[in-house]
């Protein structure tokens, strides 16, 4: 464990050198590349697996066993699988390798990333192997998506399909739509998402920026209240998060099943 964690420690500290060569480079316009970029690239995109024999090629198999070591060190309180997590870490940089070494003679090791992909999935669930994605792409400083990028594009345009059907379908969102019935699914899957998975915020913020296109009807038939919406808001917002807690309480039995059940 202590060697995994010095290795990191080095992993950080050639990456913060990296970057500072490069925006020196960039400031400077010099084209220059330093005999060192490649020793420490090598190394950083395998987590020190890969010794200098490797400067030039894909090496997958040594890249893998370096994200095994870098998907120990991720924070993962979720418990998230680390085997795809260390997936995701060896196609993100056997994918830099690539963008390096585009000739690299073992380049055709990074066909099979997209077969594994659907494999994991196949396996784990769309979901999770999605939060993995998410969690690495989180982590790393720099996360390379060219060898997977349309299979990852598809994943999650399925993902936010599967949580918008599942988020819609709880007691909350049912009742919540009886009484806000322009409030799209769509949208408060998002915002349900954004709001870190609590009811009522998702809601407001949802009635606070419809207000003016879909206000209460008692306000509706105001005249001039347009010109001075920001006035009635405050008030609006009072009881609707009143409404909303009080909902949320009334259905809490009913969302703890739903959830355990469904989600």
């Amino acid at each position: 464990m202590l060697k995994e964690v010095l290795e990191h420690d080095k992993w950080k500290t050639r990456e913060n050198h990296r970057h500072e060569r490069e925006m020196k480079a960039l400031e400077t316009g010099s084209s220059e590349v330093n005999p060192n970029d490649d020793l420490d690239f090598n190394s950083d995109t395998s987590a020190g697996q890969c010794d200098p024999n490797h400067i030039g090629l894909i090496a997958k198999s040594r890249v893998s066993s370096g994200a095994l070591i870098r998907a120990k060190q991720i924070d993962n309180p979720d418990q998230v699988s680390i085997q795809i997590l260390a997936f995701f870490i060896s196609a993100s940089w056997c994918g830099r390798r690539m963008g390096r070494w585009p000739k690299a003679k073992d380049s055709k090791t990074t066909l099979g990333f997209a077969d594994e992909l659907a494999k994991m999935v196949e396996k784990h669930g769309k979901l999770r192997v999605m939060k993995a994605a998410d969690m690495v792409r989180e982590s790393e400083d720099t996360w390379d998506q060219r060898l997977i990028y349309e299979q990852l594009d598809a994943l999650r345009l399925d993902c936010d399909t599967i949580k918008t059907q599942c988020v819609t379908s709880s007691p909350l969102f049912v009742e919540l739509q009886k009484h806000y019935a322009h409030i799209e699914p769509s949208a408060f899957a998002r915002s349900f998402e954004q709001n870190n998975e609590q009811f009522v915020e998702a809601a407001i913020y949802l009635l606070r920026r419809e207000f003016k296109n879909h206000p209460p009807t008692e306000l509706s038939h105001v005249e001039g209240w347009q010109q001075r919406w920001q006035q009635h808001l405050p008030t609006y917002l009072v009881q609707w998060r009143d409404d909303l807690k009080r909902m949320e309480l009334r259905l809490r039995t009913a969302q703890r099943s739903w959830r355990a059940s469904i989600c």
